[in-house]
């Protein structure tokens, strides 16, 4: 296939072509809507019927929607032109660096400039759990102005993909397993790469090395006159060293000699760690020798091979040894460990950190999920077992008191604590959808009571909460507090729900609404941590799935120094929270993984359990099944909005409903031509939008209180939704759907709601019955979470469904059951009657569904269900990562 210009598909204007190659046409169009322009890229014409180089096709794009980063060309949307996938993207002006290299080698400061920008980027992609595997000068664009963006994820894949690879005509493809069989372009090939052996972020680790040693001597790394010549100097010959220029900083050449190590286990670790080498070397009075100044030294490895030695012996000794105090000037050994979770239990991965160290760092506690449900365990380091914590039940993001005596934690919409000793839990404060906790040691507990709300003191001991920071215009949340030494200073995470990218971490100081910005983004869920002997600060913070840490200044509020990368593969999560802990003490705890929620899979479930797939997407955990069956409705958290989108599941077609940021709940209208959703920052209001994208938006309520639409009558006439009160918490009210809106009329109608059900108690998932005579719903006014049923206007009758915890209730299109999530995961349907007065029979369990999140969704036909798969880190963690003296580590590498 071939595009025309003067043609259009979607809502782009074909201008030109730009070029072709084995993965793809490319087109210059213009996006008539937004008036700027973009690059389009299709399948050539003979592989538009290879299924293979569709579903990689397919691929590039999902890779690019995972991704947003300056340094990396931005993924504007997909487009069909007929049947004919169409992805559109960033269009970058200028020259490729493969056309500037082609003028010679380039000075030493414009090489290391692109460089630095090259690890930007791919850090991004391997924070995404990405590797590019192609990296090459012909890949790479460099702006008039500088920018660096890096091209065609045509091959990149997952740090876990399992998908096949397919043949290409231009590049050098192949089945990755297959040894002997190669895959990327020649010259930047890596020697794993090259034995068609398995391949990680360590392979553009090495096309990078090969990159930076072009742009410097102004010939590839590895060469020859066929291809079999350059896969034999790959895998066989190092580069001429003599080549790069004398003048180049040693502690580069040092790096690209790492970059381009043959073994992968010799290789530079992590891109960062390259980014901060140049930017090192950037600095005005950097002290790395020129490279002729520098001789090798053998007799260096001596030392380093004992040092390992000796670490080795040591992780065997006991963790008192370990963590005995010893003077600043003898550092102790860095020892790295696991601790495994009872047999079959995994952690429970909230929304905060599943995990907290104590104080004095010899104890961890830890939410666990097991076929009984999610409840806290705590594990003394110098033992081997770990033992539950009674009574707490469905609990999430422990933290320990700063005695280390009790342990908080939300369950249930509540704050709460328990002593370690094996107390009773003890309710301090409501918390409907918690983002963060802190205790003092003036016994008060900071938090953010909900997830659009700021950060708020309550007592330890329980009693009335007040306001400690106030939310500015344009802030969803403040979230992740922690206390600094002294207690006067708040360290927090300014969020807004559109990913890592845009967060902040900031320092105020208490009660005079001074504020600093301290990480101006990127970053979030500040911990700092003092060292005592050289009286020293560091903050260690999350990035994507990374963990940074930085010299902090406590007095000045501010960082002092580059932040470098301390730990690679952080289970983060698009709510901002980050699974780690550090003790005052200088030990780390950390769930090692990868963020994993930006493709999300949704499958088919039979009642019976057994499942196939159904779609995957970039989204969060807000989805719904269209009346019909065919499409989705869902929030999409990848990019740098949070929009609406509508997926047909038949044309496998995508349409964007909204296009401005802080999008999130949405919900179907039940004939399927609307769309109900929740939007505004910091306060979410309701909306509504025809689902084809064609009419336009109209604007429902008008509240200072957050607000997500649950549940639409069968008759259109009221829509449900959840209010999130500051005094009451979620509640339920309904909105009279007006004869204008649900007509489409042109003109705003702001309709009168009024409240439902509203209590002390929290509230929410509100939906009709198809005879809209009862409105089913969840609530904790028994101190866990149950799903009952109300009659509906009047709200009079109420029965209870479930007697042993459940949540999201959802009717069969028959009115004859009614299904709901139990509190340990299971599947459960009440059979009910609704003619006349309401009857329930016993309640029977379908399936353990505990490896799915709790919304689902019911198909029309009444015999399966939709739902969203776990995560895969929260399936697999099993264990969690120990860092044992890592204050130590702290100062060798944090300057």
């Amino acid at each position: 296939m071939s595009l025309v210009p003067g043609s259009r598909v979607g809502g782009y204007e074909i201008l030109s072509r730009v070029g072709s190659g084995g993965m793809g046409e490319v087109f210059r169009g213009r996006d008539l809507r937004l008036k700027r322009d973009a690059a389009l890229k299709v399948l050539p014409g003979p592989a538009l019927a290879d299924p293979d180089r569709r579903r990689r096709f397919e691929h590039e794009a999902q890779v690019l929607a995972a991704l947003n980063h300056p340094n990396v060309a931005q993924l504007f949307g997909v487009e069909d032109d007929g049947d004919v996938p169409v992805i559109a993207m960033e269009f970058v002006d200028g020259p490729t660096l493969a056309e500037r290299l082609g003028a010679g080698a380039l000075p030493i400061p414009d090489a290391l400039a692109i460089a630095s920008q090259l690890c930007e980027g791919l850090e991004a992609a391997h924070e995404r759990g990405i590797v590019h595997r192609d990296l090459k000068p012909a890949n790479i664009k460099v702006r008039p102005d500088g920018l660096v963006k890096i091209l065609d994820f045509g091959l990149a894949r997952g740090l876990t993909s399992d998908v096949a690879e397919v043949s290409d005509s231009t590049t050098m493809l192949v089945n990755r397993t297959a040894e002997g069989i190669v895959m990327g372009t020649g010259p930047y090939m890596s020697p794993e790469q090259a034995r068609g052996l398995p391949v990680d972020k360590r392979t553009d680790i090495w096309a990078f090395g090969c990159v930076f040693y072009e742009m410097l001597t102004g010939t590839p790394a590895f060469a020859g006159s066929t291809t079999t010549d350059v896969l034999l100097a790959v895998v066989h010959q190092a580069p001429d060293w003599s080549r790069l220029p004398p003048t180049l900083p040693g502690r580069i050449v040092e790096l690209i000699k790492r970059c381009l190590a043959k073994s992968v286990k010799d290789r530079q670790r992590d891109i960062a760690d390259a980014r901060f080498e140049i930017e090192r070397a950037q600095t005005p009075g950097d002290e790395s020798r020129p490279m002729a100044s520098i001789a090798p030294s053998p007799s260096i490895w001596r030392p380093l091979a004992m040092s390992f030695v000796a670490g080795a012996v040591i992780a065997g000794a006991s963790f008192a040894l370990l963590t005995r105090r010893t003077p600043a000037t003898e550092p102790r050994p860095i020892v790295r460990t696991t601790i495994a979770l009872p047999p079959d239990t995994t952690l429970a991965l909230s929304r905060g950190a599943a995990l907290a160290l104590s104080p004095d760092g010899r104890r961890i506690v830890f939410a666990g999920r097991s076929k009984s449900g999610v409840r806290l365990y705590v594990r003394a380091l110098d033992r081997f077992e770990s033992e539950p914590l009674n009574g707490t039940d469905d609990a999430e993001s422990p933290f320990f008191s700063p005695d280390g005596k009790w342990v908080g934690y939300f369950a249930k919409g509540q704050l709460q604590k328990v002593l370690l000793d094996r107390g009773s839990p003890l309710r301090v404060a409501d918390a409907p959808n918690a983002r963060g906790h802190a205790w003092n040691t003036a016994d008060s507990i900071y938090l953010t009571p909900a997830n659009n709300q700021s950060i708020w003191r309550v007592p330890s001991a329980g009693g009335a909460s007040e306001p400690v920071t106030k939310l500015r215009d344009g802030e969803l949340s403040h979230r992740w507090p922690t206390i600094l030494p002294g207690g006067s200073t708040l360290l927090f995470t300014i969020w807004n729900d559109t990913g890592w990218e845009p967060s902040r971490i900031v320092a105020e100081r208490i009660g005079t609404g001074e504020r600093l910005e301290v990480v101006r983004a990127g970053g979030g869920y500040g911990r700092y941590i003092r060292d005592a002997a050289s009286e020293r600060g560091f903050l260690v913070y999350a990035r994507a799935e990374g963990l940074l840490a930085a010299p902090f200044d406590e007095s000045r509020l501010a960082l002092t120094g580059q932040a470098v990368p301390v730990v690679d593969g952080l289970v983060t999560n698009l709510s901002g929270g980050a699974h780690f802990d550090v003790s005052p003490s200088g030990t780390l705890a950390y769930v090692s993984g990868t963020l994993g929620e930006s493709v999300r899979e949704l499958k088919w479930v039979a009642f019976d359990g057994t499942a196939e797939p159904a779609a995957a997407f970039a989204m969060g955990r807000s989805f719904m099944l269209s009346p019909d069956g065919t499409r989705v409705v869902r929030n999409n958290t990848a990019g740098p909005t949070r929009d609406v989108w509508v997926d047909d599941l038949v044309r496998k077609t995508s349409t964007r409903l909204t296009s401005q940021d802080g999008n999130f709940t949405a919900i179907w209208s039940n004939d399927g031509r609307w769309v109900f959703l929740s939007r505004g920052i910091p306060s979410s209001n309701l909306y509504r939008r025809a689902a084809d994208g064609s009419d336009r938006e109209e604007r429902l309520t008008t509240s200072a209180n957050s607000q997500a639409p649950s549940g639409v009558s069968p008759d259109g006439a009221w829509l449900a939704f959840t209010e999130i009160d500051p005094t009451s918490g979620a509640d339920i009210w309904v909105l009279p759907v007006t004869p204008s809106a649900a007509a489409g009329g042109s003109q705003p109608v702001i309709a009168t709601a009024r409240p439902f059900l509203r209590s002390k108690s929290s509230e929410g998932s509100a939906t009709f019955s198809p005879d809209a005579r009862w409105l089913a719903y969840q609530s904790n006014e028994s101190g866990r979470f149950e799903v009952y049923v109300r009659s509906f206007p009047d709200g009079e009758r109420k029965v209870q469904i479930s007697t042993v915890g459940g949540v999201n209730p959802i009717w069969a299109p028959s009115g004859r059951e009614l299904y709901f999530r139990s509190l340990d995961g299971k599947m459960l349907v009440a059979p009910v009657s609704t003619a006349g007065e309401f009857r329930l029979e016993p309640i029977r369990e379908l399936f353990n569904a505990a490896s799915y999140e709790n919304v689902y969704s019911v198909t029309p036909d009444g015999k399966r269900f939709l739902m969203m798969a776990l995560i895969k880190a929260e399936s697999s963690a099993t264990q969690i990562q120990l860092v044992l003296n890592f204050l130590d580590e702290l100062r060798q590498r944090v300057r």
